[in-house]
């Protein structure tokens, strides 16, 4: 069995694997995109924006460091819209 620290270094590795698999994502589609706009837990955010491309960094106008997974649908207006026009 692991340790509490372990399993906590392992999930903090995970997460971070699967926030540079985003930037990089994002930053291979950089060209199609107008602006780009992300929204995720601070330290899921701070890789992505990190590892993003020069050009996807360019079209990058909003980010907000938050987890609305949990948040109803019908709520996810009341913290996209201030981000529309970023």
């Amino acid at each position: 069995m692991k340790a509490i620290g372990e399993r906590d270094t392992a999930l903090r590795h995970r997460h971070a694997v699967f926030a540079e698999s985003v930037a990089d994502t994002i930053s291979a589609q950089a060209d199609a995109l107008e602006r780009l706009v992300i929204v995720a837990p601070a330290r899921i955010l701070e890789v992505i924006r990190d590892r993003l491309s020069p050009p996807a960094r360019a079209r990058l106008v909003s980010t907000l460091a938050k987890d609305l997974t949990k948040i109803p649908d019908h709520e996810l207006t009341k913290w996209l819209r201030p981000l529309e026009f970023g």
